[in-house]
């Protein structure tokens, strides 16, 4: 199965506009990080009517091209941690909360 047949070709363009949308909404200290993929999803839905027309193949485009770019994002930081550290990255929500009690 080719997997890159489930992604059009004009849209693939739209991965690293999400990824730097992303990393905007991240450096935005009012919008939490555990809405930003939720807002990359909704930005990825708009942007592909928006290329593609407002049909069902763009919506399923757009969960796709965010899935594509918040994974991306994960692959890079998580690897980024593993060399610098040897390990990879904890879970942070719950480590965050913790340090808040």
């Amino acid at each position: 199965m080719d997997f890159l047949n489930f992604i059009d070709s004009n849209i693939y363009i739209l991965t690293p506009v999400l990824f730097i949308i992303g990393m905007i909404l991240k450096a935005t200290p009012k919008i939490p990080s555990w809405f930003i993929p939720y807002l990359l999803g909704i930005i990825g839905i708009v942007l592909c009517i928006g290329v593609k027309g407002f049909n069902v193949n763009a919506v399923i485009q757009g969960v796709l091209i965010s899935g594509l770019s918040v994974y991306g994002h994960q692959l890079i930081k998580q690897g980024i941690y593993a060399l610098n550290t040897g390990d990879p990255p904890a879970d942070t929500t719950t480590s965050e909360k913790n340090n808040k009690q």
